[in-house]
């Protein structure tokens, strides 16, 4: 759970909604490519109703139109279920990660559906103490980079 605060100026600012999402993964280990898979799914965010604003549908002439939306999951736990983000991940060795992500279901319109994904990687350095992390997301407007540098300060143990 995490939340924003945006200081505007002296006298304004905003505080959004905590994001709260369900999630589940699977992950092997493979010895022989040295190392391991993981495949993960993430819900939309059921606090803001992330990523669920327009719905494309057609009129009567067949053209299609977007229309605003909001759902919540109150009132519809299910479509918050089966919508969300699937995501790929191969590790190698525990230093270099390659990701892919792709979302899935929804109201979307099929093709700008097909157009979203995000791709990225993330090395580890310094036995885990130090990441970095680049990904690329798209989007039908221009595609978003985004660069993530950590520093841990006590060593990390686990896989």
């Amino acid at each position: 759970m995490t939340t924003n605060y945006t200081k505007w100026d002296k006298n304004y600012s905003e505080t959004a909604l905590p994001h709260v999402r369900f999630g589940m993964g699977w992950k092997k280990e493979i010895p022989y490519i040295y190392g391991r898979i993981q495949v993960q799914f993430k819900t939309l965010d059921i606090m803001a109703n992330e990523g669920v604003n327009a719905d494309s549908t057609y009129d009567s002439s067949g053209i299609s139109v977007v229309r605003p939306i909001t759902k919540h999951f109150s009132k519809d736990p299910v479509y918050f279920l089966y919508n969300g983000t699937f995501g790929l991940e191969y590790t190698v060795m525990n230093t270099l990660s390659l990701r892919f992500g792709l979302p899935v279901g929804g109201s979307y319109d099929v093709s700008s559906d097909v157009s979203r994904f995000a791709f990225g990687c993330g090395l580890n350095l310094m036995h885990k103490k130090l990441s970095i992390d680049f990904s690329y997301l798209t989007h039908e407007l221009a595609g978003t980079y985004q660069i993530g540098i950590s520093y841990r300060w006590k060593s990390y143990s686990g896989q």
